[in-house]
């Protein structure tokens, strides 16, 4: 028999994630890439906000901490997250490379908030990645926090089955 995840023995169904039904919460590591020394030089035109998004600045590991995420959300009727984020791995060839951000970080800290706060939470795996740290892989650490938050706190899915 297969392990079963902590989220699979409480019965806790499988979420499903729609543009009509979910906000898109897209985090930039404590704002490291807009305005930090890791500047970029521009986002790709497919992540700037579009006229009307809201942007939500922050500080923190959390997109929940000290920021009007929450309030926001609760406003428009936001009941589920699907969350993603960018950080340059290597360099950038094309729009389509691999954008990630660091996942033991802002991804972890930002999903176990959403949970606390009684969000449906999903993760776009995809989306999402880490750079190497001392005694770790990226990869592995990404591998490790996807198990983590797909045991307890969320929904771990592939972009293309976001509908």
């Amino acid at each position: 028999m297969a392990v079963q995840s902590f989220r699979e023995i409480l019965g806790a169904p499988r979420s499903t994630a729609s543009p009509h039904n979910s906000a898109l919460v897209i985090i930039d590591a404590q704002n490291e890439y807009a305005e930090g020394k890791l500047k970029l030089a521009e986002e790709y035109d497919e992540l700037k906000p579009m006229e009307g998004e809201k942007v939500i600045r922050k500080i923190h590991p959390s997109a929940f901490a000290d920021t009007e995420l929450h309030t926001y959300l609760r406003g428009i009727g936001g009941l589920k997250v699907v969350l993603t984020g960018y950080m340059v791995r290597g360099h950038i060839t094309s729009p389509s490379s691999k954008l990630t951000i660091q996942a033991h970080v802002c991804v972890s800290t930002t999903a176990r908030d959403a949970a606390r706060l009684g969000y449906d939470v999903l993760i776009a795996e995809d989306c999402v990645g880490d750079r190497d740290i001392p005694g770790a892989s990226g990869n592995d650490v990404t591998n490790m926090v996807m198990h983590e938050l797909a045991d307890a706190f969320a929904t771990v899915v592939q972009s293309s089955e976001i509908q």
